[in-house]
Parts: C-alpha cells; sequence; structure tokens
C-alpha cells in the first residue's frame, strides 16, 4: 500500500532546443510545430502541419538536423530542421497513442513508446521499421531509455519488469528483469552503459548488468515510501534515488552501499532528483514546495532551500553549465538561482498570461524558453532575465479551459477567459473562420450537439449561446434569463434537453435543437444551486442548493414534484440518483447523508453520520447496494443502502472533494481537488497501489454522454455518471477518470474501453 502520487501535471506543448542550441521547436495549437531562431525569437518558416492530433513528444537528433515528433494519431514524423519539410510518410503502426520518442546517442535509431503497449525501432534516416515491434510487456509502458553506446534499448513498465533489447534488430536480450513487485517509476543508464538502475513503488533500488541483465547484489533498501526518481552522476559512480518518505539517499553505484546518513529537510514527498552537468551538486525537488541543492560528494545542503512561490514546484533545469538553476512553478513564475549557494539571480520572471507548464534551456546556457497554458512561448535571457522579443502566441490571448472535439471528430473547439470560442480543422490545425465572439465573461462550458451541428456554450455572463458548427455563425439570440454566472449545462440522457443551473437560484430548460426555452425557470430555492442530476429515464431532475433544500421536478413540464426535501441544515453540495432512480443520496456542510424516496420524497431512516466536517460529495455504486461519502473531514466512508450502515474503517487518504466507483463495483476512485486520485478497494477498504495525479491523456476526449478514443465514439456513459461538461479525462494504470471544477463524474476500467 503506497500514498497517492503528487508531480504528474496536466499535458503541456512540449517545447524542445535541438542540441546545437539554434533552433527552437514549440508545439502551438496541440498538432502543429514551429520553428524558432532560439537566440532571437525570430518565427522560421512555416508551421510544421501533418499530425492530427495532440504531438505528445519531440526530439532533436543528437546532430541537430532532424526533429522527430509523436502525436496521440499514432504515428511518427520526422522533419528537416533547417527547412522544416517533411521527411519521407508517417512512421505508422502503432495502433494507439504514441507517448514518446527518443534517437539513439549515435543518432542512427528513433525509437518510439506506445499506449499499445509496444516499442518500434525505426530508421532514423529512411524512416523504415527495423524491425517487428518490441513485445511482452502486459501493461503500459512506462519509460524506454537508450544506453550511452546506443546498442541497448531499455524498457519499464507497469508489469513490474525491465526489458533489454538489441538496439539495432530488436532482439531481446535475455528474459525479462523480474525483481520488483511494483510498478517500475524510472530507469536509466550509466554513462558507460554498464549499469541499469530501476526505482519501484515497491520502495527499493535495483541494479542490473545492462549486457546480461542479471541483478547486481541485493536490492539497495532504506527508502520506506515510493521511489519517483532515480539518476546516476555523470561519471556513473554515484546514484541518487527521491522518494516519498521526504529523503534522498546517495548510493555507491559498483557496490550498492549507502553514502552516509539520507539526505533530510524535505517536508513532503520528492518527486525528481537531478545533478548538475558536472555531477557535483544533486538539485530534489518536493512537493513541500521547496528545491533543495546538495553537495553530490559529501551530501551537505547548500545553503538554505530555494523557496518564495506560493505554488508548487512543476519543473526544474540545470543550465548546460551548471552553474544556473531554474525553478517553474504553479504560482507562474521561473526564478533562476546560482547553484552553488542558493541565492536568487534577479526578480522573478513573469509576464505570460496564465501558468507556465514548461522550460528549457538553450545548449550555450544562454537563453531559455518558457511554455504557458494559454498557448504563448516566450524566451528569455538567463543572464539578465530580460524577455526576447514579443510572446509567440497561437490564438486566445488568456487561458483555455474548455477544449473538445466534434463527436465526429472533424473540428476542435476551444474556449478561453478571453471570452472567444475558436474553431480548429481537427486534421490541419488551421483556425476555422473568425473567432466566435459575443460573450462578455469567461466561458465555462462548450458542447456540441450529437449531430455536430450546433454548438453549445456557456458564461460568467450569465448567457448560453448557440452556434453553427461549420460556419461559426450565431445562431439566434443569446439564450438569456438567468441573472448570475451559470455554474454548469448538462444534456438529458437522451440528448434532447439542455439544462443550465445557475447562481440566480433557478434551472432552466432549453430545446437543445432550437435553443428555446422550455417552460418557465424551476424557481423555488433561495440561494444558489451546486448540483443538478436527471434520472436515470430523464423524467426527473433533482437539484441541489445552498439554501439546505433539495427539489425534485418534472424534466418534461418542469413542475416540481412535491415539497422541497428538507433536513439538511447546512449547504447541500451533491445530489444524485441510485442507478434504479428509486433512491436519491444528497451530502451537506452539515456532515451528513441522507437518502430520499426519489418517487415521494420521503427521507428513508435517520441520516448518515459519522463525517466530522461538510460532505463534498456523494456516490452510488453501479449496483446501486452501497453509497459512498467524501468529506472535508479527509475521509471517505462507504455505506451499506439497504441498512444504512456504515461499511467498515472510513477511508483515509487526505483530503477529498469527490469519488466514484468502477462500473465493476470493486473499485473507488476519490479526487483531492488539486488533481490527485485516490483509488481504493471496495471490499477491503485498503489502496490498491493505483493512486495518481493526471497523466497525459487528453487525446481522449468526452461529448454528449461519450467517451471518444481519436475522436471516435468508444463508450456511452450510463446515466447516473453524466453530472458534469467538458470535464479533464485521466487515464493511470487501467483506470479511467473524468473531472471537472473538483467534481469526479465517472470512472471506466480499462476493459470496458478494451485498451
Amino acid at each position: 500500500m503506497g500514498n497517492p502520487l503528487t508531480g504528474f501535471r496536466n499535458r503541456s506543448r512540449p517545447v524542445v532546443f535541438l542540441p546545437d542550441g539554434i533552433v527552437l521547436a514549440s508545439v502551438t495549437d496541440g498538432k502543429t510545430i514551429q520553428l524558432w531562431d532560439g537566440r532571437t525569437g525570430e518565427q522560421l518558416g512555416n508551421p510544421l502541419t501533418g499530425h492530427t492530433q495532440w504531438i505528445t513528444s519531440m526530439v532533436g537528433s543528437p546532430d541537430s538536423k532532424v526533429l522527430a515528433s509523436a502525436s496521440d494519431d499514432n504515428t511518427v514524423r520526422v522533419w528537416d530542421a533547417q527547412t522544416g519539410a517533411q521527411l519521407g510518410d508517417p512512421m505508422a503502426g502503432h495502433t494507439q497513442s504514441v507517448s514518446s520518442v527518443t534517437f539513439s546517442p549515435d543518432g542512427k535509431v528513433l525509437a518510439s513508446v506506445s499506449l499499445d503497449m509496444t516499442v518500434r525501432l525505426w530508421d532514423a534516416q529512411t524512416g523504415a521499421q527495423l524491425s517487428d515491434p518490441l513485445t511482452g510487456h502486459t501493461q503500459s509502458i512506462t519509460s524506454a531509455v537508450f544506453s550511452p553506446d546506443s546498442k541497448i534499448l531499455a524498457s519499464a513498465s507497469d508489469d513490474s519488469t525491465l526489458r533489454l533489447w538489441n538496439a539495432r534488430t530488436g532482439v531481446q536480450l535475455a528474459d525479462p528483469l523480474t525483481g520488483h513487485t511494483e510498478w517500475i517509476t524510472s530507469v536509466v543508464f550509466s554513462s558507460d552503459s554498464m549499469v541499469l538502475a530501476s526505482v519501484s513503488a515497491d520502495n527499493t533500488v535495483r541494479l542490473w548488468d545492462a549486457r546480461t541483465g542479471a541483478q547486481l547484489g541485493d536490492p539497495l533498501t532504506g527508502h520506506t515510501e515510493w521511489i519517483m526518481s532515480v539518476a546516476f552522476s555523470p561519471d556513473g559512480k554515484i546514484l541518487a534515488s527521491g522518494s516519498y518518505d521526504k529523503t534522498v539517499r546517495l548510493w555507491d553505484a559498483r557496490t550498492g552501499a549507502q553514502f552516509g546518513d539520507s539526505l533530510t529537510g524535505h517536508t513532503d514527498a520528492i518527486t525528481s532528483v537531478v545533478f548538475s552537468p558536472d555531477g557535483k551538486v544533486l538539485a530534489s525537488v518536493s512537493t513541500d514546495k521547496t528545491v533543495q541543492s546538495w553537495d553530490a560528494l559529501t551530501g551537505a545542503q547548500l545553503g538554505d532551500p530555494l523557496t518564495g512561490h506560493a505554488g508548487n514546484i512543476s519543473s526544474v533545469v540545470f543550465s548546460p553549465d551548471g552553474n544556473v538553476l531554474a525553478t517553474l512553478w504553479d504560482d507562474n513564475t521561473v526564478r533562476l538561482w546560482d547553484a552553488w549557494i542558493g541565492a536568487q539571480l534577479g526578480d522573478p520572471l513573469t509576464g505570460d498570461t496564465r501558468e507556465i507548464t514548461s522550460i528549457v534551456f538553450a545548449p550555450d546556457s544562454k537563453t531559455f524558453a518558457s511554455v504557458s497554458d494559454d498557448g504563448t512561448l516566450r524566451l528569455w535571457d538567463t543572464r539578465t532575465g530580460a524577455p526576447l522579443g514579443a510572446p509567440l502566441t497561437w490564438g486566445h490571448t488568456y487561458w483555455i479551459r474548455p477544449v473538445t472535439f466534434s463527436p465526429d471528430g472533424k473540428v476542435l473547439v476551444s474556449a478561453s477567459g478571453d471570452k472567444t470560442v475558436r474553431l480548429w480543422d481537427a486534421r490541419t490545425g488551421a483556425q476555422l473562420g473568425d473567432p466566435l465572439t459575443g460573450h462578455t465573461d469567461l466561458i465555462r462550458s462548450v458542447v456540441f450537439s450529437p449531430d455536430c451541428k450546433v454548438l453549445v456554450s456557456a458564461s460568467d455572463d450569465k448567457t448560453v449561446r448557440l452556434w453553427d458548427a461549420r460556419t461559426g455563425a450565431q445562431l439566434g439570440d443569446p439564450l438569456t434569463g438567468h441573472t448570475d454566472l451559470i455554474r454548469s449545462v448538462v444534456f438529458s440522457p437522451d440528448c434532447k434537453v439542455l439544462v443550465s443551473a445557475s447562481d440566480d437560484k433557478t434551472v432552466r430548460l432549453w430545446d437543445a435543437r432550437t435553443g428555446a426555452q422550455l417552460g418557465d425557470p424551476l424557481t423555488g430555492h433561495t440561494d444558489l444551486i451546486r448540483s443538478v442530476v436527471f434520472s436515470p429515464d430523464c423524467k426527473v431532475l433533482a437539484s441541489g442548493s445552498d439554501d439546505k433544500t433539495v427539489r425534485l421536478w418534472d424534466a418534461r413540464t418542469g413542475a416540481q414534484l412535491g415539497d422541497p426535501l428538507t433536513g439538511h441544515t447546512d449547504w447541500i453540495n451533491s445530489v444524485v440518483f441510485s442507478p434504479d432512480g428509486k433512491v436519491l443520496a444528497s451530502g451537506s456542510d452539515d456532515k451528513t447523508v441522507r437518502l430520499w424516496d426519489a418517487r415521494t420524497g420521503a427521507q428513508l431512516d435517520d441520516p448518515l453520520t459519522g463525517h466530522t466536517d461538510w460532505i463534498n460529495s456523494v456516490v452510488f455504486s453501479p449496483d446501486g447496494k452501497v453509497l459512498a461519502s467524501v468529506s472535508e473531514d479527509k475521509t471517505a466512508r462507504l455505506w451499506d443502502v439497504r441498512t444504512r450502515v456504515q461499511l467498515g474503517d472510513p477511508l483515509s487518504g487526505g483530503r477529498i472533494r469527490s469519488a466514484v466507483f468502477s462500473p465493476d463495483d470493486k473499485v473507488l476512485a476519490s479526487n483531492s481537488g488539486n488533481g490527485m486520485i485516490q483509488l481504493w478497494d471496495q471490499l477491503t477498504c485498503q489502496i490498491p497501489d493505483r493512486s495518481f495525479e493526471n497523466p497525459s491523456v487528453t487525446h481522449l476526449s468526452y461529448e454528449s454522454n461519450w467517451i471518444l478514443w481519436d475522436s471516435a465514439r468508444v463508450l456511452w456513459l450510463p446515466v447516473h455518471y453524466r453530472s458534469v461538461i467538458s470535464p479533464t479525462i485521466y487515464f493511470s494504470r487501467g483506470t479511467l477518470v473524468l473531472t471537472s471544477y473538483n467534481i469526479l463524474s465517472v470512472i471506466a476500467v480499462y476493459e470496458l474501453l478494451n485498451l
């Protein structure tokens, strides 16, 4: 059993300097690459187009002549880094998204890793596949790395094994490397290509003979929690490991003996360790929002921790000369530090309109680039911290919130805090027409009609707008009536009705085809509405409000069904129907859960008590037998719906905002609200070692009650999972989770999608 993973980030646009530092490549709209002069910021030629889905990885060849890109469209493409011309046909063969691509150090071979659980080797010059796919792993491949001499490729997997392959022929070298008892989080070669190091969620480091695959000595033990990062010093003599037990450990790479005591000082999990290029300094990154520098020879801490930000650290990188350390933080700043004494160099670097998602140094250390989630790329002078030239942008002028494909996969729509909606050709990345303007405040949600003809947007400007999805023309006047921001929009299970819930205390029903309001607003609540949900048969709508009541409505006529359901003594945060539609559950700030007869509105027995703080979410298991409640008291509780008895002890796992069951009733997922997901075994109430925080899978999307894979419909969501529009989609270790605005809306195990 382990702790929740922290340290993963939302998918960002890749950016990379080619090794010579002259050319910088960035992904602009997700599927298009732009080349820039890395010294001046000048755009080089036209965008490189061809990928039809999100670009997941880019890498320059060692001689800087070629750029390779991998994409969710299942292909790898190779480009002339000077002219931008595509070299040959796309490298096709993978049957699922290509998650990473890397050149061998000699530049002759390109390796691609895919969600199809294979690695493929390609001739970097001709693009020809060098062998059959490298198969054998039985779960996702977490890492693939070439040995420095380019002779061996090592792959690590969630199946707890490593495999060694001849990097020219693809022949597997020896049997799988077994010994780890949990998934392998990282693998790295020593500089002489002789030793391979792996770290795992089993809390151990293991060393392997890279030629024979034999384990070298016993596992390196001492860490008491998952190890998430491992690094060899440049000379290969020292191995560093960073763990969730808040410590860094240094090891003799030859004997496996630990050097001295653990390096302590961090107060939370360590997510990354990295050596300076000369091997003299080690930097560690922690979720305690600090970076610490250590003398790699003695283990002594160099100066005070690097602090000064309100957010978590998402990236740390040494300049190639080892003198400067750059840190990227969630508070939207980059800071530069003297790597030896820890002193901050100048003021924080700011300027991007939203969160910066990655930074990268030019090889000469003189400039670096930052990429923001608003689609902006900036170049900076490392010495002065001054920006070099104007920002390089791709359309929106503020952060992008909802992004979704049309159900037919032909159009991509993005909506932004800049109050605009933009349509893009999903194949070429070209913008389709002018931005859709009219909203006067941020846009919270966009959704296509099932026939792809109409686009709906909802905004804090209190309006819903309908657009012709082909031409971008607004269809009629805005749907007005709400007098406060619109918190959510949801389709009925049959997709005929659009429902909007607002802070103006009303729910409104709209004809999803024409945009006409259906009847009068559903009024009665005396405070803002936090939750709205359809019954599985589409006949009843339930809403929960800060007025401490639940109300039931006839979804066809809008008439209130019976009196308000009263009993809660504080805000109601969540309402949900049981899968058969017979029971309604509500969770409240009054620390209780209440069950109601969905037909009569009568309360079923006494409230479910035990939580010591407000309840964020309630959810039924798919069979309707178990109800889960999650609370600000940092616990989730399971209840027998028939007897109203609590099942087992509370599930503790840090702050929890929402939860949802897997379709097979066996796993419960909880969401912390900051991107951290925790999974539990429903029967044992234990963590089944599958916790995660938002890995990148934006090729999965959601439209009109469907999960889309590469824009193709693959899973129709049951009615009781459709509580959120325009969710973020998570996928890790065979589990799919949808979440939006701190609401966890659905989870589906990978067998359902046949992934």
